[in-house]
């Protein structure tokens, strides 16, 4: 993840969840404090469901490379 400030931690989402407009994630204590956020951190998305589809499939993509182990839960309604 990489925040707005281009802080940067690799990994450290346990949970990622799209439902409707909103996007919930649940990352590791590291991950939250080196982005300067919270453990559960939730954002409104004002995109269409075009994007919505679009978001999920690269949240999907970026979120299941890498290790097995480190990957998170996906729950994308």
């Amino acid at each position: 993840m990489v925040d707005p400030g281009q802080a940067t931690h690799y990994g450290g989402v346990l949970e990622c969840e799209v439902t409707g407009t909103r996007l919930r994630l649940t990352l590791t204590s590291e991950a939250a404090q080196e982005l300067a956020l919270p453990t559960d951190a939730t954002f409104d998305l004002q995109l269409s469901a075009d994007q919505i589809s679009m978001l999920k499939r690269g949240l999907t993509r970026v979120l299941t490379s890498g290790r097995r182990n480190a990957r998170p839960t996906l729950l994308l309604h």
